[in-house]
């Protein structure tokens, strides 16, 4: 995989309800190399998920996909997800380096992951509310609760 690197996606990119460019640009460059996994919790943002990961959390399952080096495939992805390099706090994700395990075998491998830019209150719950590019303000709630397996949503 030289001149690439890992995406984990589990959400709109991994399940084709990104907007057409998006998918357009997923498909020319994207090489899906299976599935994996990490321990995060997952809250539905309206029409579309959002993760963060915690040690303990349920397990969240998604894509592993391998993506060029490109950095105008990178600046379309984070503009979509709302992700704001110089200013990671002012997003709505913020793209970052996870340890994902790799199905079958929970082979660990570094990724990228797109994680809800939730600012933290009391047990590392997420606010109430959530505010960004995809729209406009919701409730934000867990999707999984306990030892559940997350799936692409």
């Amino acid at each position: 995989m030289k001149g690439t690197t890992l995406l984990f996606a589990y959400g709109t990119l991994a399940d084709g309800r990104a907007p057409r460019a998006v998918r357009r640009a997923l498909a020319r460059a994207a090489r899906p190399v299976g599935r994996a996994w990490l321990p995060a919790d997952l809250y539905r943002l309206g029409v579309y998920p959002g993760a963060v990961p915690r040690p303990g959390a349920p397990r969240l399952e998604g894509v592993l996909l391998a993506l060029p080096r490109d950095p105008r495939l990178w600046r379309l992805l984070d503009r979509y997800e709302d992700v704001h390099p110089e200013a990671p706090a002012r997003g709505e994700f913020r793209r970052e380096r996870v340890v994902v395990r790799r199905l079958p075998g929970d082979r660990p491998v570094e990724a990228w992951m797109y994680v809800w830019n939730a600012r933290r209150g009391g047990r590392g719950r997420a606010p109430r509310l959530a505010r960004g590019a995809h729209g406009r303000p919701r409730a934000a709630r867990p999707i999984l609760k306990g030892p559940a397996r997350g799936r692409p949503t």
